[in-house]
This record gives structure tokens, sequence and C-alpha cells, in this order.
């Protein structure tokens, strides 16, 4: 399937004509632990894997961001660099999520001991940037 820009405008356009709010991951926790998830409640948590191109993950951000909406970006540490730090700090700015996309098993070759080890280290840098 093709994605284009402008469905997604649409789409994010859509939920806000119905009156469908969007919410971070890290605010579904927050409000699951607190007893604060209304069943009534209208939302919807828009999620990205940011596997590879960063810019294009700030397209989406600005589109979201447009209509109100927030989201949750799950980026790949690697993509975490200094180049890209300004992407991922703009993406934040907008009111969206940037958080540590852990694959580390396949990494670690299914080593449990050495996937420990890579997230934890990948933490340490999400941290170190401020994610």
């Amino acid at each position: 399937m093709k994605f284009i820009y402008s469905e997604w405008d649409l789409f994010c356009k859509d939920l806000q004509r119905e009156g469908i709010q969007s919410i971070t991951a890290r605010e579904i926790l927050r409000k699951a632990q607190t007893d604060e998830l209304d069943k009534r409640f209208r939302f919807v948590n828009l999620k990205h894997d940011v596997e590879s191109q960063p810019q294009k993950a700030l397209d989406l951000a600005r589109i979201e961001h447009k209509y109100g909406h927030c989201a949750t970006y799950y980026v790949q540490a690697y993509l975490l660099t200094e180049s890209n730090k300004s992407i991922f700090n703009e993406i934040q700015r907008l009111g969206h999520e940037v958080t540590y996309h852990h694959d580390v098993m396949d990494g670690a070759k299914g080593v449990l001991l050495d996937a420990l080890s890579i997230y934890k280290k990948n933490v340490v840098k999400f941290k170190f940037f401020g994610f």
C-alpha cells in the first residue's frame, strides 16, 4: 500500500471533526494507573514506528499537530544521532511522544542477556538525548 500525506491529513482532520482525541502511550499508562480511563472517552493512540527516514516522521508529526493531535513515535536506537536530534526534538516540541522502539532480541540473536545489555545501553542513550 502506498502512503500519501494528503490521505493522512484527511484522516487527522476526520478525527478532529468527529471529536476523537489522540493520546500518547505514556498518557494511557498514566490514566490506567489512576483509574482515569473513562470508557466513554473517545480517544485513539496514533503510533508510528520510525525505522528509517526521521524527516518523514516529522512530516507526519506536523500534520497531526495541525489538527491538535499527539502521537507516539517509537524510534529505532540507531537513528538517535546528533544529526537527527533536532528532528526528534521538533517532534517532541509539537507535543508528540518520542520513545525507544526496542527490538533487541533480533540484534542479540535471541540471547536474552545480550538483548538486556543492548536494551540498557540504548535506554541510557535515549535519556541522554532527552527522550
